[in-house]
């Protein structure tokens, strides 16, 4: 939706549906009963998600990196991609050591493995 908004220099009163998760008392879904959570920042306003950052690539000047998906800490596969959303144009992977040269507001993928703990 930020790429579309952003191609689209003519549309005017774009705007996200919604900043924080909020209640919704008939709501029964995604683990948490009354609450909506389609915001970009969790209801007690702790943890912005990944679609935040996203929106902030394409509206802030601020140079950063951050890491899609980094709440998802209990993976099972072996090699993971792990996605990136930068506003550089170049910056270096350190679990990969690799640099990246990319398009700036483009998402940008890295293969990694990684060591799942033995479960008893």
């Amino acid at each position: 939706m930020a790429k579309m908004i952003a191609d689209r220099p003519w549309l005017w009163a774009t705007h996200v549906w919604n900043m924080f998760d909020f209640a919704a008392d008939g709501r029964d879904e995604g683990g948490k009963n009354g609450e909506n959570q389609k915001g970009l920042v969790t209801f007690d306003r702790k943890i912005k998600k990944d679609a935040f950052y996203l929106y902030k690539a394409y509206w802030s000047k601020q140079p950063f990196v951050h890491t899609c998906g980094s709440r998802y800490v209990d993976r099972t596969e072996d090699v993971t991609e792990v996605r990136y959303t930068p506003t550089c144009r170049r910056f270096r992977c350190t679990w990969t050591d690799t640099w990246s040269k990319q398009k700036r507001r483009q998402s940008v993928c890295f293969q990694c493995a990684h060591h799942r703990q033995a479960q008893h």
